[in-house]
């Protein structure tokens, strides 16, 4: 995984990054996706994308728009390779400045699981 941060002071930052494994994704394939508030508290109906680079006009990025605890997931069905560092899924608030975090895929086409958690700022 990579990260870029928002140049824009208001915007919602990637605190907290977790990778988990075929031994910990319990057979899941996903982006997990946390969001709160300043004060850490969960923040309800803010939506995210899960994109990848080079999508075609005609395919749809996945989007999650968090619950009432500040969570949302997005399904990954595209295949990395760790050493070729080819993970070319991406996510990031899809509505407002955001940090973005790319490098994500499934290495070798194993389910794993990425726990992303944003904070506004």
């Amino acid at each position: 995984m990579q990260l870029t941060r928002a140049a824009d002071p208001v915007t919602w930052r990637l605190i907290s990054a977790r990778y988990r494994d075929e031994s910990e994704s319990g057979g899941r394939h996903h982006v997990f996706i946390r969001a709160e508030k300043a004060d850490g508290s969960p923040a309800a109906g803010v939506r995210f994308v899960v994109d990848w680079l080079g999508r075609l006009p005609q395919e749809t990025p996945g989007f999650t728009t968090t619950d009432a605890q500040g969570e949302g997931n997005v399904p990954m069905f595209i295949t990395l390779h760790p050493d070729r560092k080819d993970g070319i899924q991406l996510a990031k608030a899809a509505d407002e400045p955001s940090d973005v975090v790319t490098g994500m895929g499934l290495p070798y086409n194993h389910h794993v699981v990425f726990a992303l958690t944003f904070r506004r700022q």
